[in-house]
């Protein structure tokens, strides 16, 4: 295959299978993909006009805003549940030395 020929298949190539130029300069790479509990974007970040997200790119931030808060709440649960168990030997204790 000949440099030429290379290119006419490169060429060819991208009309059939490549993504248009347009779409291309308009792509936005994700800000922030981390899922972990405080690195995650808030409501006012993902909205706002200035970041200039995409339709897409919302809700992904928006679904790892969610999942991350989902994991915030579970968090904050068993810390509730291990205080709640933690004051309950403590009545216990309290009522067995009286």
């Amino acid at each position: 295959m000949t440099i030429e020929q290379r290119k006419q298949r490169i060429k060819l190539n991208r009309k059939r299978f490549g993504l248009s130029q347009y779409y291309i300069d308009n792509l936005k790479i994700p800000k922030l993909l981390s899922r972990c509990i405080g690195q995650h974007l808030n409501i006012k970040q993902i909205i706002d006009d200035k970041n200039n997200f995409s339709i897409t790119e919302k809700i992904d931030h928006l679904k790892n805003l969610i999942k991350c808060l989902e994991r915030k709440n579970n968090f904050i649960e068993k810390i509730e549940d291990k205080r709640k168990i933690e004051l309950s030997i403590f009545f216990i204790l309290i009522i067995t030395i009286k």
